[in-house]
């Protein structure tokens, strides 16, 4: 219920921002480029940080561990956390924030963790 009323919520913003601002203007397309730039400067960031630390242990495993490195993962901290990390801002960022509502209030946030790492 809670996502359908955040896309609801987003279409009216949307719709909102078009009246405003002027559809096809070029005051809305500096508000969409405004608004976006974080979320990509973001995702190149992220991207980054898991490409230089994910890909060169998995490799590394992959070459000297006899399971191929499966198991790091589930053992390495410094990857579950990234993993967690990033797999959890990316729900919040779609609205898939009914994680860990069952833990008590002070450890939502790391019940959320700990669920989206037992999905990876």
């Amino acid at each position: 219920m809670a996502t359908l009323t955040l896309r609801a919520a987003g279409f009216v913003r949307i719709l909102v921002l078009a009246a405003v601002l002027g559809l096809r203007s070029r005051l809305l397309d500096s508000y969409n480029l405004a608004n976006a730039l974080p979320n990509v400067v973001y995702d190149l960031v992220v991207g980054g940080a898991m490409a230089s630390v994910i890909v060169p242990m998995l490799t590394r495993a992959a070459l000297t561990e006899p399971d191929g490195g499966a198991g790091g993962l589930r053992t390495d901290r410094t990857a579950q956390t990234i993993i967690a990390g990033h797999a959890f801002m990316q729900n919040l960022r779609r609205g898939n924030d009914e994680l860990g509502v069952d833990a008590p209030r002070g450890l939502r946030v790391a019940a959320a963790f700990t669920e989206l790492a037992g999905a990876i």
